[in-house]
């Protein structure tokens, strides 16, 4: 049997201010997040933009409607990213994309194959 790790975020408190809640409408201190599903990471394609995209598949991560998790502070969100982004299952993808850039090479992908170029200048073999 496999066991399913979450990820733990608490939320900063702010007197007076509503609080987060979750789609029931409890109050949350905390946000649990689960790995991401298929269907988190295709519902959350739908929508314009990276950040609404990455907003969306958290949210369904803990189980929080969106424009409720929109509310979360922006520490908060960075805190969210740094510890469930693992949970994503794309952080080796984004990883080794990050890596090839820092050394100067692009990176193309076609549908059956990823493939690297050489760096600006740098001589083909």
């Amino acid at each position: 049997m496999t066991v399913l790790k979450t990820v733990t975020v608490p939320l900063t408190a702010i007197p007076g201010a509503e609080p987060i809640r979750d789609k029931d409408g409890n109050a949350l201190e905390a946000l649990i997040f689960r790995p991401a599903t298929l269907g988190d990471a295709l519902d959350s394609q739908e929508l314009e933009t990276e950040g609404a995209r990455e907003a969306a598949l958290y949210a369904a991560m803990c189980g929080v409607p969106l424009p409720e998790f929109r509310r979360i502070f922006q520490g908060d969100f960075q805190e969210v990213r740094r510890l469930a982004g693992p949970l994503t299952g794309s952080e080796d993808a984004n990883l080794l994309d990050a890596v090839l850039r820092s050394v100067g090479y692009g990176m193309t992908t076609t549908d059956e194959t990823v493939s690297t170029s050489s760096p600006v200048g740098s001589p083909a073999t």
